[in-house]
This record gives C-alpha cells, sequence and structure tokens, in this order.
C-alpha cells in the first residue's frame, strides 16, 4: 500500500485510534496507544537497521 506520510506520522495512530474507538475504548487512551505501537516500530526498524549497516560491510569483508 502506499502511505499518506512518511513513516505513517499521524495517520497510523489516528487509525489505530478509529479501531479502538469502534471497540469501545477511551480517545485518549486510544490515541495513546497508537503512538506508542508507533514509536516502538520506527525505533525497531532504525535499531536494526542501524545494527545492519554497521556490522554487513564486516560480514562481507570477511567472505
Amino acid at each position: 500500500t502506499i502511505s499518506a506520510t512518511n513513516g505513517g506520522i499521524g495517520i497510523y495512530p489516528y487509525t489505530v485510534s478509529l479501531v479502538l474507538i469502534g471497540f469501545g475504548i477511551s480517545k485518549e487512551s486510544s490515541l495513546a496507544f497508537g503512538w506508542i505501537i508507533w514509536t516502538c516500530q520506527t525505533l525497531m526498524i532504525v535499531t536494526f537497521g542501524a545494527m545492519a549497516f554497521f556490522t554487513l560491510p564486516l560480514i562481507n569483508r570477511q567472505k
């Protein structure tokens, strides 16, 4: 799919919020949950990307 913004910032938490509101969770809690999920996913991608950026040249040099 095509994201409306880079990294889904703003759109993803809002969408999660709308879904959770449909299940009866408060607007504030559902929006906070969406931002927490988005932040965790983004940090994971940045962390593993940085690890790969630094370790892959070392691994490929040994071959």
